[in-house]
């Protein structure tokens, strides 16, 4: 079994290829592969049984590069790039999507009765390469996989060059060990489901393993639901009981209101990954140093 993996340095990458160490799995670092160029006809792409991506439009390339040359790569290159694998003979496309395809204040997020709210490039980009695996999977009667999970948390392969720092589950740890406290732009109240990168991979292994695969959209739910103001008090928690510190969240607009937000998924298993543990990892590794060293001085 020949399973390649775009975007495997990456932190959900970096989780689906843990799933699958037992196996032969071909790592392309989606930063070193030209979508625009034919270096995508590598004989590292023949044959292989299973292509996953998981190197999906980033709010960070937005930012960097732009929406349109962006969107292009969801769009054009993806399109490019599976249908030049295909023809090599993979039979079996998987990608990972995101939670975020869906409105701010729906509360129940149903892959086929919630409805979609794309309004901006990120959300733009994933729904068009969700589209893209969709046509692939239809034109060449091959199956397919599409994963939309939530806040992701986890590492990546290696710590150094992380461009992902600016997320919640590394943010607010980040800032309390910089500043002893967390600052909310917001009234924190917005709802989150928090998703280990590892029970990515293990539903993607899960998939890959069923002999009767049938072409799947789901939603992950990972260990931990919460609003963003509840997240920031686990994390003072752990920060409190690592470096013996007083912490505090700073809120800039206060508000009572509470949603509930329920994922429903076609895909289910248990998580055995927990968002506290990662939390605990990551502020030892803080307290190293070797994050703050490596990155935020980039």
């Amino acid at each position: 079994m020949k399973i390649l993996v775009l975007g495997s340095n990456g932190v959900v990458g970096n989780g689906i290829s843990q799933a699958f160490k037992n196996h032969k799995i071909i790592k392309v670092n989606s930063n070193s592969y030209n979508y625009n160029s034919d270096k995508y006809k590598l004989s590292m792409f023949a044959k292989c049984d299973y292509f996953i991506h998981a190197a999906g439009i980033t709010e960070e390339e937005i930012a960097n590069h732009g929406s349109n040359k962006s969107l292009k790569r969801a769009n054009i290159a993806s399109t490019r790039l599976l249908n030049h694998i295909v023809n090599l003979g993979c039979k079996n496309i998987i990608y990972i999507s995101t939670l975020r395809l869906y409105s701010e204040k729906a509360k129940n997020l149903n892959e086929e009765k919630t409805r979609l709210n794309i309004n901006d490039s990120y959300k733009s980009g994933h729904w068009k390469t969700e589209n893209v695996f969709k046509k692939i999977s239809e034109k060449y009667k091959i199956k397919h996989l599409i994963l939309r999970p939530g806040a992701v948390y986890g590492f990546p392969s290696k710590t150094n060059n992380f461009n992902r720092l600016k997320l919640i589950p590394y943010s607010f740890p980040i800032s309390l060990y910089l500043n002893n406290k967390i600052i909310l732009k917001s009234s924190g109240i917005q709802m989150r489901n928090f998703c280990s990168n590892k029970d990515i991979g293990v539903r993607v292994f899960n998939w890959i393993k069923n002999k009767n695969k049938t072409n799947i959209l789901s939603n992950i739910s990972g260990d931990k639901t919460c609003s963003v103001k509840d997240f920031s008090y686990i994390c003072i928690k752990i920060f409190k009981k690592i470096f013996k510190k007083k912490a505090s969240v700073d809120i800039h607009f206060n508000s009572r209101k509470r949603k509930k937000l329920i994922v429903k998924q076609n895909i289910k298993i248990k998580n055995k990954n927990k968002v506290e543990k990662f939390l605990k990892e990551f502020f030892l590794l803080l307290k190293k140093n070797k994050i703050i060293q490596q990155n935020l001085n980039n």
